[in-house]
């Protein structure tokens, strides 16, 4: 990842019913982090590498499938 990039966070809150896909431009870059900032509400989020390709996608789709398995996970959980 490099400033500048455009990266998609998985922001879920299942308590909420919140499952959401946040498009962010990072704005600083180190070792082991990353912060990127919300292109529309400019609201700033902080990333760890080990959220990469958990909650943090580089492609819109891939964010978008990881959000269906997360509201899938969810559900089977109210279920059980």
């Amino acid at each position: 990842m490099q400033i500048g990039d455009i990266v998609y966070l998985c922001f879920v809150v299942p308590t909420c019913d919140v499952y959401d896909v946040l498009e962010l431009k990072l704005r600083t870059v180190e070792n082991g982090w990353a912060v990127g900032v919300d292109t529309h509400t400019r609201q700033a989020y902080m990333l760890t590498d080990d959220m990469i390709d958990k909650f943090v996608f580089h492609t819109h789709g891939e964010a978008q499938e990881a959000i269906l398995r997360f509201r899938a996970q969810n559900e089977v959980a109210d279920v059980v």
